[in-house]
């Protein structure tokens, strides 16, 4: 049975909109894979080209506790990044917190697909540092499921 995206990016769309806690999507939407939770991601994003990429999960403890085989990359709204300083009110997050991040900035694309430590480096533009708003709008991650925390983008 083919795997239909868009039920799914609805939901969590709506439920980011609304400030909801995401407990589990039903299993009939739910992605049952980190294939199907990437075509959620890309359903979410539209046509519209993400405004950047996500790498986390980079740590063995964190993949252990997220129910990851490795480090977990995501699509990044051009909603939620702000490229200077920004104000924003802790009342609109669930259980927020702060993370010190590296953002790179791309001089050119890369191929779609795994690349070589070389290329991805002859690729970087800018290096800069950034900062992170998380935010924990899960109930039990067990109950919701690895691929639905990835199809919603993971604590971003």
């Amino acid at each position: 049975m083919s795997f239909d995206p868009g039920p799914a990016a609805a939901a969590l769309a709506a439920l980011r909109a609304s400030g909801g806690r995401i407990e589990m999507l039903p299993a009939a939407i739910a992605p049952r894979n980190e294939a199907e939770a990437a075509a959620v991601q890309r359903a979410r994003a539209g046509q519209d080209r993400p405004a950047g990429f996500k790498i986390g999960a980079t740590a063995r403890r964190m993949q252990d506790y997220l129910g990851l085989e490795g480090p977990a990359a995501w699509f990044m709204e051009a909603a939620g990044l702000h490229p200077d300083r920004a104000i924003l009110r802790f009342a609109d997050f669930h259980r927020p917190g702060a993370e010190c991040e590296l953002a790179v900035r791309l001089s050119r694309d890369l191929p779609p697909g795994p690349c070589l430590p070389e290329q991805a480096r002859e690729a970087v533009g800018e290096v800069m540092a950034a900062i992170e708003i998380v935010e924990n709008r899960y109930g039990d991650l067990r109950v919701l499921g690895t691929p639905s925390l990835l199809a919603h983008q993971v604590f971003h």
